[in-house]
């Protein structure tokens, strides 16, 4: 009895390394930006709004996707092919703000770069494999990832669904980032007034934008 092997053709590309770790690679660079912040309560309140835009962004796209079972084309994606990694960086931007530390908003501006372009290219390879020329054409109709501003009328639409997005841990990745904003909070009120969690650096590597009567914070 023999048992025939899937043919090679019909297997998508595997995703690359970048693309399967870069959950983890967030967890570090959140933990970094906690660990380097100087945090003021001006610059925790102007990163909160972008983190909130980002994990609306996401919590969007989440409702729509069905990962790898069909193209999506839908809700945000009728606007960018990448709405998740969109999302994603609105909470880069947002934390570097409220971490209030220039060198690691330079740091994280490269890694994004870096992660990302690496993580788009595998994600497109997979995709291109799995629904070969309908991707191709949604590609000609959506860009990559800054959004249009009008939509691209989907070949099937799709409706949003809250149990997708919960399936897909939209809620655990908002209650994390959320509980980074809330140390970084108490960060800014510990670190100067009772300087017992490290808050002064050798070196100032703030954005040196400073207003009167902030310094006292």
């Amino acid at each position: 009895m023999s048992t025939s092997l899937p043919s090679c053709e019909n297997i998508p590309p595997r995703r690359g390394f970048w693309a399967r770790h870069r959950t983890k690679l967030h967890a570090v660079g959140y933990l970094l930006a906690l660990a380097v912040a100087k945090p003021l309560w001006p610059y925790v309140l102007a990163g909160l709004p972008l983190v909130m835009i980002g994990i609306i962004i996401r919590t969007w796209a989440l409702g729509y996707l069905t990962k790898d079972a069909a193209l999506c084309q839908s809700g945000p994606y009728q606007y960018t092919r990448n709405p998740l990694y969109l999302g994603s960086l609105f909470i880069l931007a947002g934390t570097c703000v409220a971490a209030n530390n220039f060198y690691l908003s330079v740091v994280a501006l490269l890694a994004a770069i870096w992660v990302y372009v690496f993580t788009v290219r595998s994600e497109e390879n997979v995709l291109s494999g799995l629904f070969g020329e309908d991707y191709v054409q949604y590609c000609r109709r959506v860009p990559r990832l800054l959004p249009r501003c009008r939509a691209a009328r989907p070949a099937c639409p799709a409706e949003f669904s809250w149990d997708m997005a919960r399936n897909s841990n939209a809620s655990e990745l908002a209650g994390w980032v959320l509980l980074l904003f809330l140390l970084l909070a108490a960060k800014g009120v510990v670190g100067p007034h009772l300087h017992w969690w490290p808050y002064q650096a050798p070196v100032d590597l703030t954005y040196g934008i400073w207003y009167a009567g902030f310094g006292s914070f």
